[in-house]
């Protein structure tokens, strides 16, 4: 997990979540941008070479816990499976609703908390740091698709709620205009497009 924490809610927050995911059993590799922001997509791409499982999740931290269930054990064999490349659990308040179901093949997902094989990150390059706060994680889900690497599945049974703590911040918004024009540059095409 990336940590960014400006205030004590979001700081309490991140010790919240990361508690709960030790609890599952994970294990939670943190790097700190809040006194030296590197930007989301190079500390992504740090902890991805600090790795050490065949599976890896990236999400954000700022998830409310009443709305948090995710079958890791479920998630991690599907992508040990041959041609699964990532598995997201169904977030609530998307557009996208749960259906009955136990898995949905994907090609559009909302990114704030992807389960992945390391090794397909890791062949592919990571997440593109040219992607200083937002849309690397739609840039890698496009890759997968437009590189043949492999499957993304919504495990319809996990569910996260995000609470989107950074929405309101005006120096990040601008951030986010910057690299949604960076993704529309080097992909022609607008986010909503993002699946094939």
């Amino acid at each position: 997990m990336v940590k960014f924490c400006r205030s004590r809610d979001e700081l309490e927050t991140f010790n919240r979540v990361v508690h709960r995911l030790v609890s599952d059993g994970l294990t939670v590799l943190v790097r700190d941008n809040t006194q030296d922001n590197i930007g989301l997509s190079r500390a992504r791409n740090e902890l991805l070479t600090r790795a050490m499982d065949d599976v890896v999740c990236f999400m954000d931290f700022d998830f409310s816990l009443d709305d948090f269930s995710v079958d890791w054990e479920s998630i991690s064999n599907r992508l040990n499976e041959d041609g699964v490349a990532m598995v997201v659990p169904w977030t609530k308040g998307m557009a996208t609703r749960p259906k009955s179901q136990e898995w949905t093949p994907k090609c559009y997902v909302p990114c704030n908390c992807m389960a992945m094989k390391r090794e397909i990150v890791l062949s592919m390059g990571g997440f593109d740091e040219r992607f200083f706060v937002a849309y690397s994680d739609w840039d890698l889900v496009k890759r997968i698709f437009s590189d043949g690497v492999g499957s993304i599945h919504q495990h319809n049974l996990s569910i996260v709620s995000h609470l989107g703590f950074s929405d309101s911040n005006p120096l990040k918004t601008e951030m986010w205009k910057e690299d949604y024009d960076r993704y529309i540059e080097k992909w022609g095409v607008p986010l909503r497009r993002v699946g094939l």
